[in-house]
């Protein structure tokens, strides 16, 4: 039966939705800044182009709304450091240890897949902007996505019970 969607439902039903992990990374005032996210998706072939919605909140989004120039970095199944380096609270610079400078942007070195974008347009939409952009250039793996789902990292195929929590 639907319930009204309140703020915690909602949250609820988006985490019973399996999405692939990545980390978006721009190169802005000096500084490598990063975030992991999770919402994202392929726009168009025909330029080849794609969205990522980022939060207002974000400590990364001032540098993203600064610069064109992005990476997109889908993560490996094996990237949860990454994945939660990326996701915490505090600073937003980090080291060359941490993240790569490849064609000016910073790059998550062994992601599954790399794309290097160029925004093109930021829409206002609520608490996040969706950012558009055209893929520039790809760098691609063998190795399978990092998912979320159920507020747990997971990979292709892993049975339920060995999911790993995305928090202690």
């Amino acid at each position: 039966m639907l319930r009204e969607a309140t703020d915690s439902l909602v949250r609820d039903a988006f985490s019973r939705i399996a999405s692939t992990v990545a980390v978006v990374g721009v190169a802005h005032g000096g500084a490598l800044h990063a975030m992991t996210v999770t919402s994202f998706a392929s726009l168009s072939m025909d330029p080849p182009r794609l969205l990522v919605c980022v939060a207002k909140t974000a400590r990364t989004h001032a540098a993203l709304a600064a610069r064109s120039a992005f990476a997109l970095n889908v993560l490996a199944e094996c990237q949860e450091g990454p994945a939660l380096r990326f996701a915490t609270s505090g600073g937003s610079a980090y080291t060359g240890e941490d993240l790569q400078l490849v064609g000016g942007v910073p790059v998550v070195p062994d992601a599954a897949v790399t794309l290097l974008c160029h925004k093109e347009k930021a829409h206002d939409e609520g608490d996040h902007d969706i950012v558009v952009a055209r893929i520039t250039a790809v760098h691609l793996t063998d190795s399978s996505p990092l998912l979320h789902h159920r507020r747990a990292f997971t990979a292709v195929g892993t049975p339920r019970a060995d999911r790993r929590p995305l928090t202690a």
